[in-house]
């Protein structure tokens, strides 16, 4: 199998001057490099995938696969081989377990530090966390909607919530946008798009409860408990190097760092050894962070790594 498919904001036409152009690239892994490297320089955002991918995920239940199936532009399918599998792909409903796991990814996100080095980063995290929440608690009522209008209509309708409610959810995708184009200054309504964001949730589920931020001045105690996900591990691994940096403490791996960070299949890798290499890596750089502070306050550095390796 080798397609090549548009999907995203600019296949509805809902994009808007800063979003990403998404394109989906099945190949052997072989060739994935090479293609994905080519599309990257002509300014597309690449997801690459294996055919034997693409079967898991069907199998998982995949919702990717249901929004390509909806929206995507093919432009390239091989013998028709892309377009046939899609055809194969029947929704299931994300299981009450998915959901939990959901609501356990924003609470511990909403537990990050305050901190303004990391303020547009986490309302970055959180747009993806609820959105994806809210996607998946559609499609448990056979509604499938991926885009912001689509979502905020149905989300709307389906639990009798005022529109003008969705105000922090549209607010954080320019926050995402700007954050991703580049902008580390943190957003004046980043407070209030958070507290937006958490009133929705409640609106969908009053028996959610959300943690208070921890306390920054103990990075150990801040990062210390394992994500409960790779794309959460990625995302506290940045906004941990994002604090070294503005500290001038840089991991001496930084560039290794930004390349996972940065690279759009690492987020949906199940992969034991790549979550060993990202745990040791917060681990370090955690460890760099607390250094610098002893250093800078004269209390011994507390010895230790935050997360347990032996957990994963």
């Amino acid at each position: 199998m080798f397609a090549v498919a548009k999907f995203g904001s600019h296949c509805r036409d809902d994009q808007i001057s800063s979003s990403d152009q998404d394109l989906l690239l099945v190949c052997d892994k072989v060739h994935q490099f090479k293609y994905t490297q080519e599309f990257k320089r002509i300014g597309y955002s690449v997801s690459s995938y294996t055919p034997k991918q693409l079967h898991h995920m069907r199998d998982s239940g995949s919702l990717f696969l249901q929004h390509l199936k909806l929206e995507s532009l093919v432009t390239h399918d091989t013998g028709n081989m892309f377009r046939d599998f899609l055809e194969t792909c029947e929704l299931r409903p994300p299981s009450n377990a998915e959901i939990t796991r959901c609501e356990e990814s924003i609470r511990f996100l909403l537990s990050w530090p305050e901190a303004s080095e990391i303020t547009s980063l986490k309302v970055d995290c959180l747009y993806c966390l609820v959105r994806d929440y809210l996607i998946k608690q559609l499609s448990r009522q056979n509604i499938l909607a991926f885009g912001m209008k689509d979502i905020v209509s149905q989300a709307s309708t389906l639990w009798n919530i005022p529109s003008e409610r969705f105000w922090g959810l549209r607010r954080a995708r320019d926050v995402k946008n700007l954050y991703r184009l580049g902008s580390r200054v943190a957003h004046k309504d980043s407070s209030r798009i958070l507290v937006s964001l958490v009133d929705v949730l409640t609106r969908i589920n009053d028996k959610l409860a959300f943690p208070p931020p921890r306390n920054l001045s103990n990075l150990c105690e801040a990062f210390s408990d394992l994500p409960p996900s790779n794309y959460l591990l990625l995302r506290t691994l940045e906004a941990a190097n994002t604090i070294a940096e503005s500290r001038q403490v840089p991991h001496p791996k930084k560039d290794r760092i930004h390349k996972l960070i940065t690279n759009p299949n690492a987020y949906g890798s199940s992969s034991k050894f790549r979550r060993m290499e990202l745990v040791a890596l917060l681990n370090d750089i955690i460890g760099i962070l607390t250094t610098a502070d002893s250093l800078k306050t004269g209390q011994r550095a507390t010895a230790g790594s935050p997360i347990n390796v032996d957990a994963l």
